[in-house]
């Protein structure tokens, strides 16, 4: 005999999932005279087909409700993600700021965009709302070249963009902070060798218990007060940065909850707090604005050009394969817009050297290329990313790593032992697992704009010579510019020469060793 379905889950069944407070209030819409007591234990006694979701609390001791037969389906997903942006700020702050930045970031990262504290009294911790989220299948991990991310779970209805498109929006983001950084500097408005940001130091740009992008101390005349003994107290310059989306009200909320977090301590200075994004929802800007804080776009602070170079930097690595067999010149258009940033050229470099790589292996050796090829080991779980992998119909396939270096800059043993004994293999086992790659001969090569260290030569011709299941194989700066001779047009040979193998840094020590090796300060030219 099938059992007449209770009120609570026909209410469900209609509605969908909620939270145990708003089903109680549907109850007693429903039956005016039901008491709150009343009301929770009509709940509690609904059935087994009524589930709770262990793992996150909701104000006031709420729960939330669903369905056996609706877990994991979208009604379920997107129910959860309405409440949890309604009733709980923390979970909705970072929801809300992962979506925003294409559904992934770096462990370290989290920190930083969550909108909670590091451990503050009566505020849930940045890792506690992860452990949540991820104990909820909301959020899971990964691990790609050593490096810990936070994404959404493939079962949840948020997309995440595809790894090319990831990274490049780390890349445009870098960019943005260094940017930013210059326009500190320049304006005073934080002291000039004390600003620091994301992923250049081994822990993250931090004022109080919370994590910044770019965050240093500032000396202005709003934010520094007099101490005792007319000590001056700093404030404190703070940024967060976003490229390549339109955020949000609900995303903005997440960086003015930061601010109001530690703006509540008497001991932490004054804060300037700037938000940079290339796009704000309208109700976004405006709620920004109310609130206090600086909103900016990338065209406000640096102007119309250094805006549209970083937006052409995050569409060209987004496609990087194809612009690098269509137009490869556009690594040098953005070398010559961005290389004013004081350090965007050195994180161009690496960038931009693999679609010159991709460009001239396509030209000269032929076959289909993909540049940052994401591979899987299946044993293992493990990810390898493959900076340029070149596909000659049935019978090769070429995996390059790229190491966009000054000509000065030397690979060292370390980073070749790693990549022999670890990378490698990794990739290699997950070729071999695609059907199409089953009878061609695999090849590694790891080429450089730079040199090897001695030792890491040695290590990369002993392994030349001994490995059987694949060919090894490695080029230095100077191979590569040999190699990268035989494109045409020669555009592309002089643009390497330009932003790799002739440096100025490279040119001013090689004019040293010249002048030292005539014993007499003169300089007898080189020839390339």
């Amino acid at each position: 005999m099938n059992r007449t379905p209770s009120v609570v889950e026909r209410i469900l069944a209609d509605k969908g999932p909620t939270l145990s407070s708003s089903l109680r209030a549907r109850l007693q819409e429903l039956n005016p005279k039901l008491s709150d007591e009343a009301a929770r234990q009509q709940i509690a006694r609904a059935g087994s087909s009524v589930r709770r979701l262990k793992g996150l609390t909701f104000p006031k001791g709420a729960v939330f409700l669903y369905l056996e037969s609706s877990f994991g389906s979208d009604t379920y997903w997107n129910a959860l993600l309405r409440d949890m942006s309604e009733s709980s700020t923390a979970y909705g702050f970072a929801v809300s700021a992962l979506a925003a930045r294409g559904g992934m970031v770096t462990r370290s990262q989290f920190d930083i965009i969550c909108g909670s504290p590091a451990l503050q009294k009566k505020q849930l911790s940045a890792q506690t709302v992860l452990d949540r989220l991820v104990a909820v299948r909301l959020l899971n991990s990964c691990t790609i070249e050593d490096v810990d991310y936070v994404r959404f779970d493939s079962r949840t209805p948020i997309h995440v963009a595809p790894q090319a498109e990831l990274k490049a929006r780390r890349l445009a983001e870098k960019i943005m902070l260094l940017a930013l950084r210059d326009w500190a500097r320049k304006l005073g408005i934080a002291s000039y060798n004390t600003i620091t940001l994301r992923d250049d130091a081994s822990t993250q740009p931090k004022v109080g218990t919370i994590h910044w992008d770019l965050a240093g101390p500032s000396y202005l005349i709003p934010l520094a007060t007099r101490q005792a003994e007319e000590k001056l107290k700093p404030g404190f310059f703070v940024c967060d940065v976003v490229a390549g989306a339109e955020l949000t009200k609900r995303a903005v909320e997440a960086f003015v909850h930061k601010y109001r977090l530690l703006s509540s301590f008497k001991n932490i200075g004054r804060l300037m707090p700037l938000l940079l994004a290339d796009r704000y929802s309208e109700d976004a800007f405006g709620y920004g604005r109310s609130q206090g804080i600086i909103i900016a776009t990338p065209e406000t602070l640096f102007g119309w050009e250094v805006a549209k170079a970083i937006t052409s930097l995050m569409t060209t690595l987004t496609n990087a394969a194809g612009m690098a067999v269509q137009r490869p010149e556009v690594v040098g258009e953005l070398f010559t817009k961005l290389g004013s940033i004081e350090g965007a050229a050195g994180n161009l470099r690496g960038a931009l050297f693999e679609m010159l790589v991709g460009h001239c292996v396509q030209q000269i050796d032929a076959g289909s290329i993909d540049i940052g090829k994401l591979v899987m080991d299946p044993d293992t779980g493990k990810q390898a990313d493959i900076d340029v992998c070149r596909v000659k119909g049935n019978q090769e396939v070429w995996c390059y790593e790229c190491k966009g270096y000054q000509p000065t800059e030397e690979v060292t043993e370390q980073m070749v032992t790693h990549w022999l004994s670890d990378r490698v293999p990794l990739m290699h086992r997950a070729l071999r697992r695609e059907a199409r790659f089953q009878n061609c001969e695999i090849h590694f090569d790891f080429w450089t704009s730079g040199r090897f260290s001695p030792d890491a030569e040695r290590r990369l011709n002993g392994a030349k010579q001994t490995t059987t299941r694949y060919v090894i194989g490695y080029k230095d700066g100077a191979e590569v510019r040999k190699y990268i001779s035989k494109v045409r047009p020669a555009a592309v040979a002089k643009m390497f020469d330009e932003h790799f193998f002739q440096h100025s840094l490279a040119k001013n020590e090689r004019k040293e060793t010249a002048q030292k090796s005539n014993g007499n300060g003169s300089y007898q030219g080189e020839q390339v």
